[in-house]
């Protein structure tokens, strides 16, 4: 080291070169998992938000449609179909979730007070429960064929 300094070159030793790369490593393996849980925290948050959306809208509907006459029909629909009631403006579900795909929620059941009772939101291969008694799945979404626990 001192015939470098003496010769008037400045630079790191490999040594000391190796010694920075090894911290970098220990901190990068340390925050790894951390950054994971962030962005599958982030990642269940938005699945959530965008059926609370779907839950919102369906509610106005089924509100409306019981308003109207149209009877509870408490039965399960596997997807929203034409069949699912419009708002008084003529609105269908798809046109009330703005840029949400309408047959991503499924499983939908109301009672005759207009409350829903289930509504499942899924995108991609994740898929968000929704029930009267329990909320949202815990606030976690699962993979298809995984449980909400």
């Amino acid at each position: 080291m001192n015939k470098l300094r003496k010769n008037g070159k400045k630079g790191f030793t490999l040594v000391e070169i190796i010694v920075v790369l090894v911290i970098i490593a220990i901190l990068m393996a340390a925050l790894t998992p951390v950054m994971i849980g962030w962005i599958r925290e982030a990642r269940d948050s938005t699945l959530v938000a965008e059926g609370r959306t779907g839950l919102v809208a369906a509610q106005a509907l089924v509100a409306n449609h019981i308003a109207t006459g149209g009877g509870p029909q408490a039965t399960a629909i596997t997807g929203i179909t034409a069949t699912f009631p419009t708002s008084p403006t003529g609105q269908a579900f798809d046109q009330m979730i703005g840029g949400l795909a309408a047959a991503n929620f499924t499983n939908i059941t109301w009672n005759a007070d207009a409350e829903i009772l289930t509504i499942n939101y899924t995108n991609g291969t994740l898929t968000v429960p929704y029930t009267a008694a329990g909320g949202w799945g815990a606030s976690r979404a699962f993979a298809a064929g995984d449980t909400a626990s």
